[in-house]
């Protein structure tokens, strides 16, 4: 970026995700509930757009406040969200262009683009200011429909500010800035986030020109969509206050997928497929953990599901297998420490005759450069030396028993992609696999190089063209027999 200017870095953390949702009324749990957004397209809590780009606005007044220029009225202004913005990892913002007439900041991961402002401004100061409403936006109920309904959709929103949390959140916008603009802003979010798409909604883009319209009540913000295209997921939506007048572009973003229940699989497995099979499932509450559990149980096994972070699905999981009349444990299992596991395993008499190794890191991450070194060093230590560790764990205490695992690779290994430091791990990951193999004569390892598949990693506007984890699960089991 060159001749761009360093204005700040910031790191985003969950109390200020609160915050700002109290401030917005954007409460959708993509932004403030872990449990909820690591099932959703992302994987992790994604910082809400208008608040990153609001962070820009902030760096940017404190830098005009240095070169003696105490406020500003803004007439055109415009946002995009090419790229999420993460909890607890610093992002960078620089001022890309200084002019006026076209005035550019960008927030950066290294060199990827995560979110950008650009608006046209007059030094001048604010004069007339419309007093708002000193209200935080209590969480009201989250829209959850299908974009076909959204046709027609409209509202009004009162403009409010908390001028508290406001000052927290953004010291130098208390009086850079119409306030009023402020809380457009921020009605931008709340109806992308909690309306129109609700709670299934990506916010790509908006732009705002300054018109003075003078059928619109001060202090009042109304939307409307003006175009839903169903086969591309897209949302647009017009809006309007008392000095500004836009656009807001915004998709539907796909539901995190649900497996096959126990009854549907049942009729696709026999139920003495896997009689005598104690299958232990890393990583078991979801996706392809959980539809290989429903599987064995179908077919007569018992599967010992494990979570990290998913307790209340592998609860309901555990829950659906017991209400069809099969046993399935869980533990909680962090994959660094292997021993509390084996100790509950031993506990209750258990010893797994079988391995399912589905603990996995986030691929889809943002990247500062074309090689991550981070990024590998923890897809090895997942896909090499944890898997390495629970093997040599389970020998521990069954040093003779036969063991078959199930080691679920991927078409990426090997393969030309930006996802370089994941193809590594994973081709490491299968040589590690043929060596214990050759060095242990009671183990037999299957690896698979997957396809993509419709689990909740993969979800994306794409998700018709991905492989059914039950299609895809039966075959590799019928090798595991």
């Amino acid at each position: 970026m060159k001749d761009a200017v360093l204005l700040e870095k910031h790191t985003y953390t969950i109390e200020d995700q609160r915050l700002f949702s109290q401030l917005s009324g954007d409460y959708n749990p993509m932004h403030i509930n872990t449990s909820i957004a690591r099932r959703e397209k992302f994987g992790e809590i994604v910082v809400h757009g208008v608040f990153s780009l609001t962070k820009c606005l902030n760096a940017f007044v404190r830098h005009l406040t240095l070169r003696g220029i105490k406020s500003m009225v803004l007439d055109d202004i415009s946002g995009k969200f090419p790229n999420p913005v993460f909890l607890n990892k610093e992002a960078s913002c620089y001022l890309i262009n200084d002019d006026p007439k076209n005035t550019v900041i960008g927030i950066f991961y290294g060199d990827m683009l995560l979110t950008e402002l650009s608006f046209t401004y007059k030094k001048i100061e604010i004069h007339d200011e419309l007093e708002l409403e000193n209200n935080s936006i209590k969480e009201h109920k989250i829209k959850d429909i299908q974009i076909h309904e959204m046709i027609d959709s409209k509202g009004t929103y009162s403009l409010l500010l908390d001028r508290k949390i406001f000052q927290k959140l953004f010291p130098d916008l208390c009086s850079g800035i119409s306030r009023e603009l402020i809380a457009t802003l921020f009605s931008l979010t709340r109806i992308v986030g909690m309306e129109c798409p609700g709670r299934q909604s990506i916010f790509s883009s908006f732009k705002l020109q300054k018109q003075v319209n003078k059928n619109q009540d001060s202090g009042k913000l109304t939307f409307q969509t003006t175009r839903v295209v169903p086969k591309y997921f897209k949302i647009d939506i017009s809006v309007e206050t008392n000095t500004y007048i836009g656009k807001i572009n915004a998709f539907y973003r796909p539901k995190p997928t649900k497996q096959e229940n126990i009854e549907e699989v049942k009729k696709l497995v026999k139920n003495d497929s896997f009689i005598g099979q104690v299958a232990l499932i890393i990583g078991g509450s979801r996706g392809l953990g959980e539809i290989t559990a429903k599987i064995i149980s179908a077919g007569g096994g018992t599967p010992i599901i494990t979570y990290y972070q998913g307790q209340k699905d592998a609860e309901s999981l555990v829950k659906e297998i017991d209400n069809s009349g099969g046993e399935c444990y869980k533990h909680y299992f962090d994959v660094e420490s292997p021993n509390e596991l084996f100790d509950f395993l031993v506990n209750k008499n258990i010893r797994p005759t079988h391995i399912y190794y589905f603990a996995s890191g986030k691929i889809f991450q943002p990247r500062d450069r074309h090689f991550e070194m981070n990024q590998f060093r923890k897809f090895t230590d997942i896909y090499i030396n944890y898997f390495f560790e629970l093997y040599s764990k389970y020998r521990e205490y069954w040093p003779n028993e036969k063991l078959k695992i199930f080691y679920p690779s991927t078409v990426l290994a090997g393969a030309s992609t930006k996802y370089i430091e994941y193809s590594l791990s994973k081709m490491s990951g299968e040589h590690l696999c043929t060596h214990l193999e050759n060095q242990d004569a009671n183990l037999n390892i299957n690896i698979e190089r997957l396809p993509g598949i419709l689990t909740d990693q993969n979800l994306g506007f794409n998700y018709q063209e991905l492989e059914s984890p039950l299609a895809i699960m039966l075959k590799v089991l019928k090798k595991m027999k």
